[in-house]
């Protein structure tokens, strides 16, 4: 994903939903029905509408999609099916970290305690 230079906004600590445009501080691992070409189409009609200004035309941007599914694709690979994470980005090494969380529903209240 990519992160704006304002270190107020708080899209270092969120991704962007591909369809909903929301941002969101937790996310799930999922198994879905969509491969790879699937995720970098979308991702991509996410980036021609939220970010296109940055990038040199059409080509720079799907190169851009292709390199963020791969890279999600990645970090979610490391965790099983149905684990919550919470994204961070750390600047100084231009990267996204993820950071487990355990979910305890009682009393229909969520607890959540970082692993």
């Amino acid at each position: 994903m990519i992160v704006c230079d304002s270190r107020g906004c708080g899209c270092e600590r969120s991704h962007v939903g591909l369809n909903s445009g929301a941002p969101s501080t937790v996310l799930m691992v999922r198994d879905v029905d969509l491969d790879t070409d699937d995720l970098v189409v979308a991702c991509a009609g996410f980036l021609e509408v939220a970010w296109a200004s940055v990038f040199d035309g059409p080509d720079e941007l799907r190169e851009e999609a292709s390199a963020i599914v791969a890279d999600c694709l990645g970090a979610a690979s490391e965790f099983e099916v149905g684990t919550v994470l919470r994204p961070l980005f750390c600047r100084d090494g231009d990267e996204w970290d993820y950071f487990t969380e355990r979910w305890k529903w009682e009393w229909n209240h969520r607890v959540d305690c970082a692993q």
